[in-house]
């Protein structure tokens, strides 16, 4: 947990995002600009919390689907492969 928190706070887009984005909704006139920042700092946070739950959800769901159907398993496993595939020649190509 202390890892992805360290992670987390040292990631330049998430920092770039509070230093260049956030304060352009800070009114000087409508209170404490620290807790302005602090308040949609805390919405940001809860939104992208709900936001990788749903995805954690949903991902889940379509596991576990897909573990019940050798079919869709065996189209994944091709899929995978031919991505593989396609950047092993890209990359043969290009270098």
């Amino acid at each position: 947990m202390r890892h992805g928190l360290l992670i987390d706070l040292l990631n330049l887009k998430t920092a770039l995002f509070f230093l260049a984005f956030l304060p352009q909704f800070v009114e000087p006139g409508h209170g404490s600009t620290a807790l302005q920042v602090a308040i949609l700092g805390g919405c940001f946070v809860v939104l992208a919390a709900i936001n990788d739950c749903a995805y954690a959800l949903a991902a889940g769901a379509l596991g576990s689907r897909m573990r019940r159907n050798p079919g869709a398993q065996r189209r994944v496993d091709t899929g995978t492969a031919c991505v593989y595939l396609a950047r092993g020649g890209l990359a043969a190509a290009a270098g």
